[in-house]
């Protein structure tokens, strides 16, 4: 009596985050028009049949890259502890886990977070931006359940600390604060934010 062994998969999860890492060096080295399937093939010394057999195609390896940056985004949020003061886990989740995500992976920052720069993400890349995005409107939620945001909306605040993250990761990124003085100006800009939805009515 024979027993029939599945086949073991060729192309596993280590190599498709291996070719999705060649992929970020890719970009940050020539922009999206440097990425293809065979040089991402090449920079892990593997070969086309691994990209098409694990994103499909081309486009499949770019929604593939949007949705690592949005995981990876969420994994520098979320790594940040609950404490019992809800402004300051706010202002931590911006000038620290997203401020951490911008310096850390500054190209998929540009991709995913400034216009043109890469594609509108499929169903898995949306998926894993709307996690990213609750877990800003969670912490938001604290704030608000603790009456400190008055009578606005969670959504209207995470969309004001959305713009003023990119704006500062933007400024940052073409050195455009002072690197002694950056991560003063992201916390004194986004303390002072939070702190100000407390002090002053919303605008109906």
């Amino acid at each position: 009596m024979s027993i029939a062994v599945g086949r073991k998969r060729e192309h596993d999860e280590r190599t498709g985050q291996a070719l999705l890492a060649a992929a970020e060096q890719l970009v940050a080295e020539g922009g999206l028009d440097a990425l293809s399937v065979r040089a991402v093939a090449q920079r892990v010394g593997t070969t086309t049949r691994a990209v098409y057999s694990l994103f499909g195609s081309k486009g499949g390896l770019e929604q593939a890259l949007v949705a690592r940056a949005f995981q990876l985004l969420a994994q520098e949020v979320g790594k940040l502890p609950s404490t019992d003061s809800p402004s300051d886990d706010l202002v931590a989740a911006l000038a620290r886990g997203f401020r951490g995500f911008v310096r850390a992976h500054p190209d998929l920052f540009r991709l995913v977070f400034t216009p043109g720069n890469g594609p509108q993400p499929g169903e898995a890349a949306e998926a894993e931006r709307i996690n990213s995005w609750q877990l800003l409107l969670t912490r938001i939620a604290r704030v608000k359940a603790a009456g400190l945001i008055g009578e606005r909306g969670v959504g209207e605040v995470a969309y004001a600390l959305n713009a003023l993250g990119v704006g500062l990761g933007i400024l940052e990124l073409c050195q455009m604060l002072p690197p002694k003085e950056a991560e003063h100006v992201w916390s004194d800009a986004i303390t002072a934010y939070v702190a100000g939805l407390a002090a002053t009515p919303a605008i109906s």
